[in-house]
């Protein structure tokens, strides 16, 4: 809901990725230069993020008038 930063593995390591807030589940986030090298050139292609959100099933009702508010 607020957005948060993460780390999260490439096959060139770790790498910060702020999620904005507000995102929803399934949401693309690309990361530059982190993906595939080119093919017969200098550089790498992007890296796409797939966001998976879970929402705690269970929430009480501070929760809920937190993420209301």
């Amino acid at each position: 809901v607020l957005g948060a930063s993460v780390t999260v593995p490439t096959p060139y390591g770790q790498v910060r990725v702020k999620i904005p807030a507000g995102s929803q589940s399934g949401r693309l986030l690309r990361i530059r230069d982190h993906g595939a090298p080119h093919l017969g050139g200098t550089g790498r292609g992007d890296l796409y993020l797939r966001l998976q959100i879970q929402v705690p099933p269970d929430a009480d009702d501070r929760v809920r008038a937190a993420v209301q508010q």
